[in-house]
Formats: structure tokens, C-alpha cells, sequence
């Protein structure tokens, strides 16, 4: 059914206005947002606590408006070509507001989100955020709320959300983009990236050449995305990594490394993590982008898991330290190092971390439910990565989101790795009971924990 739709226009000014170089965290994810021809939205929909009126949530959008120069930013064009940030003093922004009578809110601010990332986003001319408050009988129900990707990140939204609810009165915590674009042009900044592009260097002259080519595709469409929703792969993970005493994402990257391994038969494998950077001086609490990818390398042929678990470790703990880089100069890096040796080098598998620790999981009692995979949806998008692996929460266990390019992968390849890795978790966190082995090809060895 049709909509009432109208917009409340909102006045703002804020300090932190200017024009610079994007950062390196704009500079990651730009080249990847328009070969997506997306804007990446990071937010979604939020349900409306009761005996809160529109004008306080137009308060609400005004205060962060004011607040963060991140959401005043927008993208101005250089001379020579290349993008630049420009975080406006003051401006007007339209929240739409859509009444929906006697709709469920929910499903229709959900359609509204998907809308709001559907539709073309002009980077240089429209503010980075995409705002709703659907209403039903006059009363605020839900409101969805978008930011693009080249502004914020997942760890910036929690600071965001974070200072929303203090409201504190002292000026925002950490470095705004114009100032990290500052420090990275810097004497200071140059030293960082040139020691980061070292280890890169290092790092680009050990990799295998690519072996990533799926004899049946390219498939139609190019890129597919599927899921593989696990409950015995988090109890596994969570038992290994108290065993081992090492933290749950290095038992992932060590699982996922050593399921390239026997999927795709590569060694090392190359795994491109996904790195916060808010260990960085001035980016713990900054409402920014600062995620980039880094580059692990880890030999696991023929090495006991326990020794994999170690080997990922340190290699995570450096590829940390130098996510933090120019990633326009690891491009050219990676161009030069392909021409030298003569051959495109794997440096296309992504895995991103996502899950969010903390509370524990509430398992239910009794065996453990098989895990189920399906494809999801398919699209001609970006060809660049030949693989992504999202690992993320669902009640009780955990979500492997895998997005494939056929050209190099083929989806039952996809499957495969996923069931892997649960089956080789579970395997090592019973000790191999009853000399069990994990089935390296189908994953099918799922064996029942005791949730009690």
C-alpha cells in the first residue's frame, strides 16, 4: 500500500569543517564502492522506545549532526583526478518521515531499508546518511538509519550509538578524518607506511602464484553470495580457544587456513583479515572509517593444528600492526611485485571478523542442530575478491557468510570450505575421539556436544 510520506528538514553547524586527502581507511573502501556501484550503508533498523515523540529523534539527528564531522562529509573531486574529503560547517538535512497506518512498521521499515541502499548515492553532493522514522497512527515505531561506508565503519557506529546515549558535554574522543589524513601525510605518518610497505614487499615475494580458476565458471551471475549457519562450530571454537589461550578470531583465521589448505590445496595460504585499526592512537572512540585489510601468509601443510593455532597468531599480530598503510601504495606494491615474478599472486582471500563477543551465547540443551547452507542471491558486482568469508553471530552458533567470484571459485568449493571448517573445529576440540578424522571433502563428520 501506498505511504504518507513527508520530510522535517534539519538545520545543523559543527566544528571540524575543511577539505583534505581521504584517509586511508576512505581510501580502502572508495575504488570497491564504486566497482560495486554501492554506497556499503552500516546500519539498519531500530525500534523507537515508547514515549519518544518525533521531535525528540529530530533533536537526536541535529546533536550528531553538530557533533561528528563524519556525517557532514562528502567527496570533492581533484584536479589531478583522484578524491578528496570535504566535512561541511553547516547544512539541512531531510529525515523522511512515513506514516503506515495500520502496516506492520517493522516489515515496512525493513523494505524502506533496503530501498534506501538500493537507490543510487551521489558521494559528492549527498550527506552520508539516509534516515527514516516510520510511524504508525501518528506514533514513531521504528526509525532506519544508513551511513555510508566511506565515512564510518563497524567499530565507528558503536561510537557513534555510545556518545548518542551519554550525550557528554566535553568535545568528541579521537581523531577526526581530516585530522588522520593530516597525520598521515606527516613525517611521522610516511615512516609508518614505509615500514608497513616493507613488510608487504616481504610478504608479496613469498606468496604463491594464483591458483584460483574454476575450470566450470565464470557462472551466471559472476558473484554469489550464500550462508552456512553453524551450531556446533562456536562450542568448538570456544573450547580450542580456552584449551590453547588464544582468542577466538585466531582460531578462526587458524580453521579457515587450514580449510584453504585442504579445499583448495594452496600452501601458504594468503588471507587478507579485515583490521580495525582502533589501536591506533586517536582512533579508539573516533566516529570514523578506519578498517583495512591486512595480509596474513600461514604454512599449514603438514603441521599439527596446535602449531597452525601459533603460526596465525604471530602472523596476525604483525599483519595487525601494518594493516595500517596507504592502500593506493599496497596497489601499485602488489602491480610491480606480479610484474617482477611474472604471475598474478593470490591476494584475494577476505575474511572478516565480525562476530561479536561478549555475552555468552544461550545454547539449547540436547544434541547440536546440523548446520544448513544456502545460496542466497547472486549479482554481476565487483570482480576483485576472489573470495570473502564473514564470520558472524546468529542465536546460538555462527554464521560463515561466503561471497564468491565464480570466475575463481566454484560454490560447491564454497560449501566445502565452510563444512571444513566446523568439522576440523570439532574434531580438534574432542581430541580426536574414537581416532576420528575430519572428512576434508564434504565436512560431513559432525559430532554431538554436550551443550549442557
Amino acid at each position: 500500500m501506498p505511504y504518507e510520506v513527508h520530510q522535517v528538514s534539519v538545520r545543523f553547524a559543527g566544528a571540524g569543517a575543511g577539505e583534505g586527502e581521504f584517509t586511508w581507511g576512505q581510501r580502502e573502501w572508495w575504488k570497491e564502492m564504486l566497482q560495486d556501484e554501492s554506497w556499503w550503508p552500516l546500519g539498519g533498523v531500530v525500534s523507537v522506545p515508547p514515549g519518544r515523540s518525533l521531535g525528540d529523534l529530530v533533536e537526536e539527528t541535529r546533536w550528531r549532526l553538530c557533533r561528528f564531522p563524519a556525517l557532514r562529509t562528502r567527496v570533492k573531486m581533484g584536479a589531478d583526478g583522484r578524491p578528496r574529503q570535504r566535512v561541511s560547517p553547516s547544512g539541512v538535512f531531510e529525515i523522511d518521515v512515513v506514516e503506515v497506518g495500520e502496516e506492520d512498521p517493522v516489515v515496512a521499515a525493513t523494505r524502506l531499508a533496503a530501498q534506501y541502499t538500493d537507490t543510487a548515492f551521489d558521494h559528492e553532493h549527498d550527506w552520508p546518511m539516509r534516515m527514516a522514522v516510520v510511524c504508525r497512527n501518528g506514533q514513531p515505531a521504528h526509525v532506519v538509519v544508513l551511513v555510508s561506508h566511506l565515512v564510518i565503519d563497524a567499530a565507528g557506529v558503536r561510537a557513534l550509538v555510545s556518545e548518542t546515549e551519554a550525550r557528554p558535554e566535553v568535545p568528541p574522543r579521537g581523531q577526526t578524518s581530516l585530522e588522520q589524513a593530516a597525520w598521515q601525510a606527516s613525517a611521522a605518518g610516511r615512516r609508518q607506511n614505509a615500514a608497513a610497505l616493507r613488510y608487504w614487499g616481504e610478504v608479496l615475494n613469498a606468496v604463491p602464484p594464483s591458483r584460483f580458476q574454476n575450470p566450470h565458471g565464470p557462472l551466471s551471475a559472476g558473484i554469489w553470495h550464500g550462508a552456512y549457519d553453524s551450531y556446533a562450530l562456536l562450542p568448538a571454537v570456544q573450547v580450542i580457544s580456552e584449551r590453547s589461550g588464544f582468542d577466538l578470531p585466531t582460531v578462526f583465521l587458524a580453521l579457515f587456513a587450514v580449510a584453504m589448505h585442504r579445499v583448495r590445496g594452496v600452501d601458504p595460504v594468503v588471507v587478507r583479515p579485515v583490521v580495525d585499526n582502533r589501536f591506533r592512537p586517536g582512533l579508539a572512540d573516533a566516529v570514523c572509517t578506519a578498517a583495512q585489510h591486512g595480509v596474513c601468509l600461514i604454512e599449514v601443510s603438514g603441521i599439527a593444528f596446535e602449531e597452525v593455532l601459533q603460526r596465525a597468531a604471530r602472523s596476525a599480530r604483525t599483519a595487525f600492526k601494518y594493516a595500517y598503510v596507504d592502500p593506493w601504495d599496497v596497489e601499485v606494491l602488489i602491480q610491480r611485485v606480479e610484474i617482477e615474478r611474472d604471475a598474478a599472486l593470490d591476494t584475494h582471500c577476505r575474511l572478516n571478523y565480525r562476530f561479536r563477543a561478549g555475552t555468552a551465547p544461550e545454547f539449547a540443551p540436547g544434541p547440536v542442530p546440523p548446520g544448513t547452507f544456502r545460496w542466497l542471491d547472486g549479482n554481476d558486482g565487483s570482480p576483485l575478491k576472489h573470495l570473502t568469508l564473514q564470520i558472524d553471530n546468529i542465536p546460538g552458533g555462527v554464521r560463515l557468510g561466503l561471497h564468491i567470484n565464480t570466475a575463481a571459485f566454484a560454490p560447491d568449493d564454497a560449501e566445502t570450505l565452510a563444512r571444513v571448517m566446523e568439522s576440523v573445529a570439532v574434531f580438534e576440540a574432542s581430541g580426536g575421539v574414537d581416532g576420528q578424522r575430519p572428512d576434508d571433502r564434504s565436512g560431513s563428520m559432525i559430532m554431538d556436544l554436550d551443550r549442557g
